[in-house]
C-alpha cells in the first residue's frame, strides 16, 4: 500500500512496514533509507535514493530507517505485490506542497537540482539575483528582484548568478581610528588584541570584543557596551570569539559550553541564539562534547551551522536545534564550508577536505591556530597566519599555488577576510588585496604609520573603507587601527538564500 510520511532534518524514523517490493513514488530531495526483516535481521541494506527509484528483495521487509538532511514529506509504496509505477508518474500520484531553501553563492552555482521532482516552484531571494541555465550570467539569465515572487513549470535544474562586489581601487593615503580590545571590566587585556570585528551595514555601527563586546556608532571615536543577555553571556571568565555574520546577523561564540549568541540591532543587544553543549544530536541523545570549542561556521540563511569541537566537528541543519557528528579528526582549529557544500578543516599537523564522509589530508598545517579559510566554490584560499604562508587552490585542494611564504613578506597579517569577489589580508602597516578571487596579490603601503610593532590584526569591510587593527605583543591602552579608502564595485558582499516553494507530484 502507499504510505506518506513527514521527514524532519537530520532526524531518524524507524517504521515497521511489511513488503517485499518498495517504491519511492514521491521524494523532494535524497532520502537515506535502510531495509530490515525479522528479528534476525537476514537481510539489512542501506542506500541513497530519490524519486523513482525501486527495490525488491526476496523475503518480506519488515523495518524501513529513513533519514534525510532537508524537511520533506514522501511517499512510497511497499508491498507483497507489484507496483507500475508508470502508471502513477503519470498522474497516479497525490501531488502536495513542500518548502524549502537553497543558498546562492556568488557567482554562478546550482541553486535547484534537476533530481528534485517538481510540477511547478516558486522563487524568492532576498537579494537580486539572475537565474537560469547551466551558463547563467549576468547577461543571459532571468532578473529576480529581491522579495519578487517567480514561479516556473520547469523540471530542469536551475542555476544562479549573484553578482559579486569587488575592490577596483585602493588608496594609501588613510587615516586612523581607535577600535579597542575590550577586557573583561574597563581595562585591557595583557595582549592587545581582537577576538571578533564586524561591520553592520544596516545600522552603520563596528562591533567589536575579546572580554566584552562593545560597539561605535562613530566610525570608531567612541565606543559603548553591549547589552548581553545572561543565557549567552553570564560567563565573565571567556571572550568572545567571532562565528559569523550573515545578512540578516551578527554571531559570536563563547569557547566554554559552545554558546552562539546574535546581534540584530548593530551590537547593541546580543541574545542567545544556539549551543552544541547540551543540545540533542540527530538521534535524539544528549551532547557532552560541547565543552570547549574552538571554531564556528554558519551559513546565510542561519540554518546550516558548523562547530569545531574538542575531538571532532558538528553540524547542524536546523539553527542549532539539533547536531550531527561527524567523523573524528582531533582537535580543529578552524572549519569552513563552501558554497558547493564541501567541508574543509584545519588541525595542529593537517588540513582535511571530507569526502564521502571520510576526511582526506590536503595539506599540512602550521599550527594549530592563526589560520583562515575563504572561498568562492572550489576556489580556496588558506592563510597561515604562523608562517605568513598564503595559499590558494583552484580544484578543491588537488593543487596549491603560493603566494607568500614568510610572515615578513605577509607584512605580519595574522586575518584574512573576503570581501564580495575580493581577498584582503591586514598587514601592519600594509594592506595586501586580490580584486579577483584567483588572480594576484597586491600590496599597499600606508602613507601613516601606525606606530605599532607587532602585526595586524582583525580587519574588517565598513563599505567605504578597510579597518585594520595594528597591535602590540603586550597590552596597549592607546589602540590605533588604519582605515584605508577604498572603491568597491556594486555587487553582493555576502552569499544570498534562496526560499522556494513547490508543487511535488
Amino acid at each position: 500500500m502507499i504510505f506518506t510520511t513527514t521527514l524532519l532534518a537530520g532526524q531518524t524514523n524507524v517504521l515497521n512496514k511489511v513488503g517485499r517490493y518498495f517504491y519511492l513514488l514521491s521524494s523532494p530531495d535524497v532520502v537515506r533509507i535502510r531495509f530490515r526483516d525479522g528479528a534476525k535481521h537476514s537481510t539489512d541494506f542501506e542506500t541513497d535514493m530519490r524519486e523513482g527509484m525501486s527495490a525488491d528483495f526476496p523475503i518480506e521487509i519488515t523495518e524501513i530507517t529513513l533519514e534525510s538532511k532537508t524537511a520533506q514529506r514522501i511517499e512510497f509504496w511497499l508491498g507483497n505485490t507489484k507496483l507500475d509505477y508508470s502508471m502513477l508518474a503519470a498522474g497516479g500520484a497525490s501531488s502536495f506542497v513542500n518548502s524549502g531553501h537553497a543558498i546562492c553563492g556568488l557567482g554562478s552555482n546550482l541553486a535547484i537540482d534537476r533530481h528534485f521532482r517538481r510540477k511547478s516552484i516558486t522563487l524568492t531571494a532576498s537579494a537580486d539575483i539572475v537565474i537560469g541555465g547551466l551558463d547563467v550570467n549576468a547577461n543571459n539569465g532571468y532578473s529576480l528582484k529581491a522579495g519578487e515572487p517567480l514561479t516556473l513549470g520547469t523540471r530542469g535544474a536551475i542555476h544562479a548568478y549573484v553578482k559579486p562586489a569587488k575592490i577596483d581601487m585602493v588608496s594609501n593615503q588613510t587615516s586612523r581610528t581607535g577600535v579597542p580590545a575590550t577586557g573583561r571590566d574597563d581595562d585591557y587585556f595583557h595582549n592587545d588584541e581582537s577576538s571578533c570585528f564586524f561591520h553592520d551595514k544596516t545600522t552603520g555601527n563596528l562591533i567589536t570584543g575579546n572580554g566584552r563586546l562593545v560597539y561605535s556608532q562613530d566610525d570608531g571615536r567612541t565606543w559603548l557596551d553591549s547589552q548581553v543577555a545572561p543565557l549567552f553571556g553570564k560567563d565573565s571568565m571567556e571572550v568572545y570569539q567571532q562565528f559569523g555574520q550573515t545578512p540578516n546577523g551578527i554571531f559570536v561564540f563563547r569557547p566554554h559550553l559552545s554558546r552562539i549568541g546574535v546581534s540584530r540591532d548593530g551590537g547593541e543587544t546580543f541574545d542567545y541564539f544556539a549551543s552544541l553543549q547540551g543540545s540533542l544530536d540527530i538521534h535524539g541523545q544528549v551532547i557532552n562534547d560541547g565543552l570547549h570549542v574552538f571554531s564556528g561556521w554558519i551559513s546565510a540563511d542561519e540554518q546550516n551551522l558548523l562547530f569545531a569541537a574538542e575531538e571532532r566537528i558538528w553540524q547542524s541543519f536546523d539553527a542549532g536545534q539539533t547536531w550531527e557528528a561527524l567523523p573524528r579528526n582531533g582537535a580543529n582549529s578552524v572549519v569552513h564550508k563552501t558554497s558547493t557544500g564541501d567541508i574543509y578543516s584545519i588541525t595542529e599537523r593537517n588540513v582535511y577536505k571530507l569526502l564521502n564522509n571520510q576526511w582526506m589530508e590536503i595539506a599540512l598545517s602550521g599550527g594549530d591556530s592563526g589560520h583562515s579559510l575563504v572561498s568562492t566554490g572550489n576556489k580556496l584560499y588558506w592563510f597561515d597566519a604562523n608562517r605568513g604562508v598564503l595559499l590558494h587552490t583552484h580544484d578543491g585542494g588537488q593543487s596549491w599555488h603560493e603566494l607568500t611564504t614568510s610572515r615578513q613578506e605577509a607584512r605580519f597579517a595574522k586575518y584574512m577576510i573576503k570581501v564580495g569577489n575580493s581577498v584582503v589580508l591586514g598587514g601592519l602597516n600594509w594592506l595586501g588585496v586580490i580584486e579577483n578571487f584567483g588572480g594576484e596579490l597586491t600590496w599597499y603601503e600606508s602613507n601613516l604609520a601606525s606606530g605599532a610593532q607587532y602585526a595586524g590584526d582583525r580587519l574588517v569591510f565598513d563599505g567605504q573603507n578597510i579597518i585594520v587593527r595594528q597591535i602590540e605583543d603586550r597590552q596597549n591602552t592607546v589602540p590605533i587601527s588604519i582605515v584605508w579608502p577604498v572603491a568597491i564595485s556594486v555587487g553582493a558582499i555576502f552569499d544570498v538564500p534562496l526560499q522556494w516553494l513547490a508543487e511535488n507530484n
